[in-house]
């Protein structure tokens, strides 16, 4: 292990609970808006109805989510 990550990870742990589950949400909400940017990119012309179809597709498509 490189020195920074072995930092990294004494930061990690040094975090409450609290503290971890607000870093998660924040990088759900990070996640969640650098989709967003990339579809907006991809489809000026799409509606707020069809951004939300093409995520959901997205979402849907992903092997770890897809139901089988």
């Amino acid at each position: 292990m490189n020195e920074a990550r072995r930092v990294q990870l004494e930061i990690f742990r040094s975090w409450t609970p609290a503290e971890r589950l607000q870093r998660g949400i924040e990088l759900s909400a990070f996640c969640f808006e650098a989709r967003e940017d990339r579809l907006r990119r991809q489809h000026p012309e799409a509606s707020a109805a069809e951004l939300r179809e093409l995520r959901l597709r997205e979402v849907l498509r992903t092997p770890s989510t897809r139901l089988e």
